[in-house]
């Protein structure tokens, strides 16, 4: 973002909340739309603050990601 001039922590943060907001709102009509051939797992909320990294969750946050992706696996099938 930097590089097209955006340079606030604050407004890059709100932006890239959007783009996912965005992202989730796409995913959520196509599992409508879709729905005998289309499906995702809902994991917002679900790691909180539970990182170990910027892209890795930490085992407690993983189990609960498993179990929910577990359940709508189950809905699905």
């Amino acid at each position: 973002m930097k590089r097209q001039g955006i340079a606030k922590k604050k407004l890059q943060k709100k932006i890239v909340r959007v783009m996912i907001d965005e992202l989730h709102a796409m995913l959520d009509r196509l599992s409508n739309q879709y729905k005998k051939h289309f499906s995702y797992a809902k994991f917002r909320e679900t790691v909180g603050k539970r990182w170990h990294d910027e892209l890795h969750p930490r085992k407690s946050a993983f189990k609960d990601l498993a179990k929910k992706l577990e359940s709508q696996v189950e809905t699905v099938v």
